[in-house]
Order: structure tokens, then C-alpha cells, then sequence
């Protein structure tokens, strides 16, 4: 049972990304981000079955990355959680190509630590999710922290 419906909702999560993704007016930043958009669905994809998404979570990765210039950088409502997905599926021409988006975006601070765009659109906090921590993660290419591997 419990498999069905598994099965069932990633059939649905497809459908919704072909309609969201069917109207680009009306993407923004949070519904191309990780905790509230496209790029939360394709780690969703990435972390259920990488190898039998492959082309969905490829096609997606590349729409999302096409309108990275209305994204921040940071993990949670950035294009850094675009990075992510790409650790799993090894898209290293994505991955490059976001690594140079994210690299220009940011700048040093009085200490010389490589910070980056936060929420607000500036360099700002030392957190994972808002801030610089996150970015740092996916630059070192690591898999989404709470990945549970079965």
C-alpha cells in the first residue's frame, strides 16, 4: 500500500512541475528554490530515484538554471540548491556553470571569508539555509545533509 502511494505522489509531483513550469510569468525566486519550488521537487526526485528520473530531474535542472537571474544564491531561496541536485545525478557542466553564477555573486568580508547573497539579497548571515553555510556545503559538493540512504 504504502508503495502506491509512493508511487502516486511522484506521478503527481510531475504533473505539477510540467504546469508550473507551463506559465514562466509567474516564477520567482521561491517557487524556483529549494524550501518552496522546482528545485526542492527535483531533490525530492534526485534522493527517490536519481537513475530512473534522470531525464525529468536533467530537463528541470536546465529550466531552473535558465532562470537563475531571478535567484538569490543561498540554499533555501537560492540557485545553491540547484548546485545540490547536481551532486546526485553528476551534471558537471550544470554544476560548473552554477559554481561560476554563485563565485561571482560573492564577495569578501572584513576577514577575508568568501561570503555570499542571503535573503536579502546581500551578504549576510552564517547560516545554512539563508546564509553562506549552505552555499559552502554544495560547493564541496556534498549530498543534501539529511539524505537517508536506503
Amino acid at each position: 500500500m504504502f508503495y502506491n502511494d509512493l508511487h502516486t505522489f511522484h506521478a503527481e509531483l510531475k504533473k505539477l512541475l510540467e504546469k508550473v513550469t507551463s506559465n514562466t510569468e509567474n516564477l520567482g525566486n521561491l517557487q524556483l528554490s529549494w524550501c518552496e519550488g522546482i528545485s526542492g521537487i527535483i531533490l525530492y526526485l534526485c534522493m527517490y530515484d536519481c537513475d530512473g528520473n534522470k531525464d525529468i530531474i536533467s530537463k528541470y535542472q536546465e529550466f531552473v538554471f535558465n532562470h537563475h537571474l531571478k535567484m538569490m544564491t543561498g540554499y533555501c531561496h537560492g540557485i545553491t540548491s540547484l548546485l545540490q541536485t547536481t551532486v546526485y545525478n553528476q551534471n558537471k557542466l550544470l554544476m560548473k556553470k552554477i559554481q561560476q553564477v554563485i563565485l561571482a555573486c560573492s564577495e569578501r568580508d572584513d576577514h577575508g571569508l568568501l561570503m555570499f547573497q542571503g535573503d536579502s539579497g546581500k551578504v549576510d548571515l552564517f547560516d545554512f539555509g539563508i546564509g553562506s553555510m549552505g552555499v559552502y556545503w554544495c560547493l564541496l559538493n556534498n549530498k543534501f545533509p539529511f539524505d537517508v540512504q536506503t
